[in-house]
């Protein structure tokens, strides 16, 4: 159950992620689509937008990693607890059949 429930946050921060990205482009259009001769001020805006849009995005996918990491750790430490209880099931079978 653990497992599905992180599985189902990575999913929600890849959605996330992935609305970020669609804002980004659209907002990226309408930048695009202006005749307007752009000053160094919205300029530089636009591209302290970007820092921060890709400042959020690297943080996300940061903890993306950082939680497929863990999954990864969690599915090593319940397969091998797994492998040991077969195992002490497996004795004890041995045992009560002598």
């Amino acid at each position: 159950m653990v497992i599905f429930i992180i599985f189902i946050w990575l999913i929600l921060l890849s959605i996330v992620s992935l609305i970020n990205l669609s804002l980004l482009i659209s907002l990226w259009r309408k930048f695009n689509n202006f005749t307007i001769s752009i000053d160094s001020s919205i300029e530089d805006q636009s591209n302290t937008l970007l820092a921060r849009f890709q400042k959020i995005t690297s943080s996300r996918l940061r903890a993306l990693d950082n939680k497929i990491e863990i999954l990864d750790q969690l599915i090593k430490d319940a397969d091998e607890a797994y492998m040991k209880s077969f195992s002490m099931l497996t004795d004890l079978e041995k045992r009560m059949m002598n």
